[in-house]
């Protein structure tokens, strides 16, 4: 059996692999059946928490409690893909999916209890990203209608409303913090290049080209303050590598391999990094930097269907996930170097093209028309009738208690999206950040569209048409559609 072994390495020796030096974990079924990769973090040593979605299109969960894994349990929700699950303390998880809606929705573990689903809006095409840069805080990211990136975060207390970041991506982005109050964000471009914007504690840096060619969105990762390193498929399947030093921005480099989507990549100190990604033959293969150079390709095995989730909960310890070709998730786990056998090159197959999902239709019009408002009348947005009296059903009231600035004042908890006046239509007005606090007319000039929420929940838009004679305004006509 040894001269066998030994002329086995001989023969690898002979054909350019190289096998590393130490041992590590195998490779492990968890079970389930799952349709993607999951999503895995963890919240402190020897802790870990999985996260998938099933046959069913509910979330599901599995969890290692330091000594055993715990059984596979539905936490509900119909979700359209992975979900992004982060831990910003000890024993707390927030996780958010896109729901069959297209809107963003959240559920947390607060430590002793699963909070329900709970809907944070918003029209997305793809799974959120989110990241936490301190305790109680989170940021979600995610592209909307307009393939902008969208932003939204919790600051301790409050949701903050949707902020439209700009951009024209196309995919969701990748977003990671390396210090308090700082995040930065990296996204393919329509140019296929990799961009990048970032927070800097008070205000968002505009979107900047880090150039390339990449066929996915990137996967960034940091080991220290102020450093971060992005990888990303290149257009020859190969690994390719930036970073940010502190000061620069060093050049793209190849890391070689052929690999079938982007890596996944972490750090379990300073100055290490490992990512695993998947060969032309479906295997879990890992490449790593020690310090000091490049080490691999290594080859670790099995057959999986997409890429990975990989999580470090301490020094020298790595956990990847993924799907195996069963449809059950499947664990690899690392203490050290992977004692597996180099990349052999492949000749690239070309992978079969993406159908795009059909875009979200609007509901229907619900009521739509014009209608005059005189001082101290009202009117129900939900089917545009002008009362002189308040009604349950009223939405809005021409206010001139200052006859210097009349309003336009909202009742029974309906909101305005003033916005940029823009006309925004369904999806814009669904994200619209929206305000009880009455709108002064003198700011909206004929012609301007704005936003609106009925008491009743529905999405609305008015456009300002007309109004009456000066110096006291006699009245106002505004053009409203209002959708169910």
């Amino acid at each position: 059996m040894r001269r066998a072994l030994g002329a086995f390495c001989l023969l690898l020796s002979l054909l350019g692999f190289t096998p590393s030096s130490q041992a590590a974990g195998g490779l492990e079924s968890l079970g389930g059946v799952i349709r993607e990769a999951p999503e895995c973090v963890s919240w402190s040593a020897n802790r870990l928490d999985c996260f998938a979605r099933g046959q069913d299109n509910a979330m599901w969960h599995r969890w290692w409690n330091g000594s055993a894994w715990g059984g596979w349990e539905s936490l509900g929700g119909v979700i359209r893909e992975n979900q992004s699950c982060v831990s910003w303390g000890p024993n707390r998880i927030d996780c958010f999916a896109r729901g069959q809606d297209s809107a963003m929705w959240h559920r947390w573990w607060n430590g002793s209890a699963w909070g329900g689903w709970e809907s944070l809006g918003g029209v997305i095409l793809e799974q959120p990203n989110c990241v936490s840069w301190g305790p109680n805080r989170i940021d979600c990211f995610a592209r909307g209608q307009d393939t902008a990136m969208w932003h939204r975060w919790w600051d301790g207390a409050s949701w903050g409303g949707w902020e439209n970041l700009g951009g024209s991506i196309k995919e969701q982005p990748d977003c990671v913090s390396w210090a308090a109050n700082r995040i930065d964000c990296f996204a393919r471009g329509q140019d296929d290049a990799m961009w990048h914007r970032w927070w800097n504690g008070s205000a968002w840096g505009g979107w900047e080209s880090l150039g390339g060619i990449i066929r996915e969105e990137p996967e960034c990762t940091t080991w220290a303050a102020n450093r971060i390193d992005c990888f990303a498929r290149g257009q020859d399947n190969a690994m390719w590598h930036r970073w940010w030093n502190g000061s620069a921005w060093g050049g793209w480099e190849s890391l070689g391999g052929i690999i079938r989507e982007q890596p996944s990549c972490t750090s379990w100190g300073p100055n290490r990094i490992d990512c695993y990604a998947r060969g032309q033959d479906n295997a879990m293969y890992h490449r790593f930097w020690d310090g000091g150079a490049w080490r691999g390709w290594n080859r670790i095995g099995g057959n999986f269907q997409e890429g990975f989730s990989c999580v470090s909960w301490g020094a020298n310890r790595i956990d990847c996930f993924g799907r195996g070709s069963d449809g059950a998730m499947w664990h690899h786990w690392s203490d050290g170097v992977d004692q597996v056998v180099v990349m052999p090159p492949i000749v690239p197959i070309p992978l079969p093209p993406v159908i795009p999902l059909p875009p979200p239709v609007a509901p229907p019009v619900l009521a739509a028309g014009s209608f005059q408002l005189v001082p101290a009348f009202y009117v129900d947005m939900d089917s545009g009738l002008v009362t002189i009296n308040p009604t349950p059903n009223a939405d809005i009231r021409y206010d001139i208690t200052n006859i210097l600035n009349p309003t336009l004042a909202s009742v029974n908890g309906a909101q305005f999206g003033v916005g940029d006046r823009s006309d925004r239509g369904y999806f814009g007005c669904q994200v619209a950040a929206m305000s009880p606090a009455a709108v002064p007319l003198i700011s909206v000039p004929t012609g301007s569209y704005v936003c609106f929420r009925t008491n009743a929940g529905r999405v609305s838009q008015f456009r300002v048409d007309a109004f009456g004679a000066l110096p006291i305004l006699t009245s106002v006509t505004l053009n409203y559609q209002t959708w169910q």
